[in-house]
């Protein structure tokens, strides 16, 4: 017998003795809780509304139970990753950018200073949203750190730490900006992302103006509060004896780092592999005051 039913025992007006039968047995059978449960009742309610409405088909006591628990239970899901999704970190800077000093630079060196202006760090990752592949890309000019460099001597270059504001990374939808913020980087607590160099290999002896040299970095890499040893493959042009241009990339698994994504509404399919890249212009640290 399928019918439509009205909620606390009651059948709709001039219902059919069958009605008011099963609506008697959907009171009796409801679980003490679920009749007490404010979020049931209303969903139980609208159910039964619809059915007499003609909205859709009728359902017997046991159907509509179950699926006004479906319905309750998909509904706090999407309620909680949407809460996921927009209680985030605030984008608010603490303090203006500034470098960790190097020290120990050799006295031939030129002290450069990387230009946020003319400089920007990404990252990139994969996902499925609604149904299509796309890549995600973060970026932000927000990137501070020195680099200690005789063009006639190499071999006492230095590469400084590299910070990034994790507050301002931003890709181009507002709602993964905000879980970004939040959820996954934490960047109330954990403002800065760094890279501590430990190493720099490959780097040729020497380099005239105009010339690419091309070596890997070596360092610790901080996220949050973890810490994991990656390396950098750079790249690095002397444009002039006042400017250096570069870029660097790496790639790191998010598990790496206890980087988890919130489940969110048509989003699939996140990749473990982040890629890392750093383009920058760097000049002498008294040229960038």
């Amino acid at each position: 017998m399928y019918t439509a039913i009205n909620l606390n025992g009651r059948s709709p007006p001039n219902a059919p003795l069958a009605w008011q039968r099963d609506a008697r047995l959907l009171s009796e059978r409801r679980p003490s809780h679920a009749q007490e449960t404010p979020v049931f009742l209303l969903v139980t309610r609208k159910l039964a509304n619809l059915q007499l409405r003609g909205k859709i088909p009728f359902m017997n006591q046991d159907k509509l139970l179950r699926n006004s628990v479906i319905f309750m239970v998909v509904g706090i899901s999407f309620i909680a990753a949407l809460y996921m999704m927009t209680q985030g970190g605030s984008e608010i800077v603490s303090e203006p950018l500034a470098s960790v000093p190097l020290t120990d630079v050799a006295e031939t060196a030129v002290l450069f200073e990387i230009v946020p202006q003319q400089s920007e760090v990404q990252f990139a990752l994969d996902e499925t949203l609604r149904g299509s592949d796309i890549t995600v890309v973060g970026r932000t000019n927000q990137v501070a750190g020195q680099i200690a460099a005789d063009f006639a001597d190499l071999s006492t270059a230095q590469v400084g730490v590299i910070k990034v504001n994790a507050r301002t990374l931003a890709t181009d939808n507002e709602f993964r900006n905000t879980a970004l913020r939040g959820h996954i980087l934490q960047a109330d607590d954990y403002e800065y992302i760094t890279f501590t160099p430990t190493a720099v290999s490959g780097l040729p002896a020497s380099i005239n103006s105009g010339e690419t040299a091309t070596f890997t970095i070596t360092g610790d890499l901080t996220i949050r509060e973890v810490t994991q040893e990656v390396v950098f493959d750079a790249e690095v042009t002397a444009v002039s004896p006042t400017q250096l241009s570069g870029s660097a990339s790496t790639a790191v698994n998010r598990a790496d780092f206890n980087l988890t994504i919130p489940s969110a509404p048509g989003v699939a399919n996140v990749g473990e592999v982040v890629q890392l890249h750093i383009d920058f212009v760097a000049v002498p640290s008294d040229n960038n005051e």
